[in-house]
């Protein structure tokens, strides 16, 4: 996945975000027994915007922040989702909010935090009219 910039150097020059079609291999191939759940659930929600028929980019603040979904509906409307696995640690939540915070005032797109807890009831509705 690409970046999502303006600049056509920028986006060729920084990497693009690798995701897995089947991320069940990364549990099966991996010998890690705690895994990485925060990666994880970020390929579930990117696999479920790539189902539904969303451009997605990943976006990088004027401050160098990065919020990990710029994305597109098929009819054109855009929205910015930041994927956070776990909110117990107020610091993870509000550097992610910052992040989010920054890309919004820079794009004027209105912005979500994706996590585990509101995923089902408010994430896949909301990707239904964005």
């Amino acid at each position: 996945m690409p970046l999502f910039s303006d600049s056509l150097r920028k986006t060729q020059v920084n990497p693009d975000k690798i995701y897995l079609t089947d991320p069940g291999l990364a549990s099966a191939c991996s010998f890690e027994r705690s895994g990485n759940q925060g990666h994880l659930f970020e390929n579930l929600v990117y696999l479920d915007l790539r189902r539904r028929g969303f451009d997605v980019w990943y976006y990088r603040t004027r401050k160098g922040r990065e919020v990990d979904f710029f994305a597109q509906d098929p009819m054109g409307q855009r929205a910015l989702l930041q994927v956070c696995w776990d909110t117990s640690s107020t610091g993870t939540l509000a550097l992610e909010e910052e992040a989010l915070s920054q890309a919004e005032e820079e794009l004027g797109i209105k912005g979500h935090i994706i996590t585990p807890e509101n995923y089902c009831n408010q994430f896949l509705p909301l990707l239904d009219f964005v």
